[in-house]
């Protein structure tokens, strides 16, 4: 794991392939710990523009690598992540 920080923001970058269990009974995805991080620390999270829960963002961009990250900064701090579906259009950048 590393951590880099943004505007305030400290983004945990997990470097573990597959899943970290949290305890016997729970497994956690890299991507869900991260996000929830984030959450306790006052970022917004979307999908496509929608406010969801961290566990069905983290699901639906785990499952697809048609997801890029738009970071929405206000005074220079991460106020918001906005998970956005890539186009066709996108993906030919």
């Amino acid at each position: 794991m590393y951590v880099i920080e943004i505007g305030g923001i400290l983004l945990q970058k997990y470097l573990l392939g597959g899943r970290m269990k949290k305890n016997k009974n729970e497994v956690k995805s890299p991507l869900r710990h991260e996000l929830l991080d984030l959450k306790r620390q006052g970022v917004g999270l979307y999908l496509n523009g929608k406010n969801y829960r961290t566990e069905r963002i983290s699901r639906i961009v785990a499952e697809s690598n048609d997801y890029m990250r738009d970071y929405i900064l206000e005074g220079g701090e991460i106020k918001a992540i906005d998970f956005r579906k890539l186009s066709d259009e996108d993906r030919r950048r």
